[in-house]
């Protein structure tokens, strides 16, 4: 009997080692409170994770800019901070110091906070005022951090509103009142207020036309800055033709084709030359004079390349229209024609006089110009016209060809109201092999009558301010 009650006290006792313990409902219980429904949550424990420390800036990179800039153009710079672990920093503050000749120029930043963001990337930008130099410095606040660059200045190449460019019949020669340092040693290009670019645009215009200038100084292609330069342009010389250019007028293309060597051929000083009026004397029957001429025209059609009667490479009309166009693509283009010089059917031609001065003695002796010449030299005009209506139509509607030959009708050299200068200047004969001529560039070009009736024809072509 005791026997066998000691084998059911042993078979318990091995039954509650097997089994977990048991509350009084049974369930099994862990020690670790119970849950709102009487049971025991099984106990988690969750691991704790430090923090990570927040990047400390150690490094600033600062990228854009340039080493020379424009004024009415900002420069950018963007600056980049970021810890020596290659994590961005950001809400740091960052500034730019401008030293030199704009010190008091406003800046900007991107956002305006100046602070960088969760990139670390802040953007700073200012625009100069004034040509110059100016060392700027990039900071960030409560470092040592810095970056230093240096930035020219110069002046802006947006173009102005309007632009006159071109030649002599642009610049106003003839009509007088030329611009300070124009007129005189050094200054040869006879820019006159009465020129139908400052009578349609007294304020604000880009005046660059010059007398004697050729389709190369447009685009540069002599010793002066071009007449179409951009970031080119000398750095006191803002440019005339740029993005915010909507009108460009010109004249160009007579001096390259040789019109005032040809005149010079063409006129006969009358009471001195035996040959005046005789049959194939003229001009037009010089077969190289007439040769050049032609092949100067073809090249400003964009035909054979040539060169002009001052030695220089023509520029075609095309390519003149296409510089244009990529500088200011918003831009009309006013291409003003030549007038004829000669008023049809008027016979010899009287074209003034000249003092010619011999021995001591000076005379006025008119000079002329046969019907036959006259005509030759107008029907050359009227090709070179012909030419430019040939590249304002391949170019497309943005460029408008001012018909002048029409504003200029009964106003030719030999009319009754003439709006063309005639001969202006002198002979003096120091020998038989010794002449000297000085014809003054006012000669053959519109007076300031003329100059009005340019601008008419310019506003009729559509043009208006």
């Amino acid at each position: 009997m005791l026997a066998a009650l000691a084998l059911v006290v042993v078979a318990v006792l091995l039954l509650a080692l097997l089994l977990p313990t048991t509350g009084i409902t049974g369930r099994p219980t862990v020690a670790g409170g119970g849950g709102s429904d009487g049971s025991t949550p099984v106990s988690t424990s969750v691991p704790t994770t430090t923090p990570e420390p927040p990047p400390v800036p150690t490094r600033l990179t600062v990228t854009g800019g340039t080493a020379i800039a424009h004024l009415d153009d900002p420069v950018e710079l963007i600056a980049r901070v970021w810890a020596d672990d290659g994590r961005a920093v950001p809400n740091a503050r960052v500034a730019l110091r401008i030293a030199g000749t704009n010190p008091g120029a406003v800046v900007h930043c991107v956002p305006a906070t100046c602070l960088t963001g969760a990139d670390g990337v802040v953007a700073v930008r200012y625009t100069g005022t004034a040509i110059g130099v100016d060392a700027m410095t990039v900071t960030v606040a409560g470092t040592a951090l810095s970056f230093a660059q240096d930035v020219q200045w110069r002046e802006s190449v947006r173009g102005a509103a309007v632009a006159a460019l071109g030649d002599s019949y642009s610049a106003g020669e003839g009509a007088g009142d030329y611009e300070a340092g124009t007129d005189g040693e050094g200054g040869r290009c006879h820019r006159s207020a009465h020129a139908y670019g400052p009578l349609l645009v007294p304020s604000g215009l880009a005046f660059r036309a010059c007398s004697g200038a050729v389709t190369g100084d447009l685009l540069g292609a002599g010793n002066a800055p071009a007449q179409l330069c951009s970031a080119d342009c000398p750095d006191d010389v803002p440019a005339a033709v740029g993005p915010d250019t909507g009108a460009v007028m010109l004249t160009v293309g007579g001096n390259d084709a040789g019109f005032t060597q040809v005149l010079t051929s063409c006129i006969w000083i009358s009471e001195f030359n035996l040959n005046y009026g005789r049959p194939g004397r003229g001009c037009r029957n010089q077969q190289d004079l007439a040769s050049a001429v032609d092949a100067r025209l073809a090249a400003l059609g964009g035909g054979p390349s040539a060169n002009g009667a001052g030695g220089r490479p023509i520029v075609s009309f095309d390519e003149i229209l296409d510089r244009i166009h990529t500088l200011a693509p918003d831009a009309q283009v006013y291409l003003v024609g030549y007038p004829r010089l000669f008023e049809p059917g008027s016979g010899d031609c009287g074209l003034g006089r000249i003092t010619v001065t011999y021995s001591g003695r000076s005379i006025a002796v008119a000079t002329k110009i046969t019907p036959d010449d006259a005509r030759w030299l107008d029907g050359k005009a009227d090709e070179l016209n012909a030419l430019q209506r040939t590249a304002a139509e391949k170019a497309g509607s943005w460029v408008h060809v001012v018909d002048t030959a029409a504003a200029f009708a009964g106003h030719g050299l030999c009319s009754g109201d003439p709006w063309i200068n005639g001969t202006i200047g002198s002979l003096t004969i120091k020998g038989t092999d010794n002449i000297d001529v000085a014809v003054d560039p006012a000669s053959f070009h519109p007076t300031l009558t003329g100059q009005q009736g340019i601008a008419d024809a310019v506003r009729a072509a559509g043009f208006t301010r």
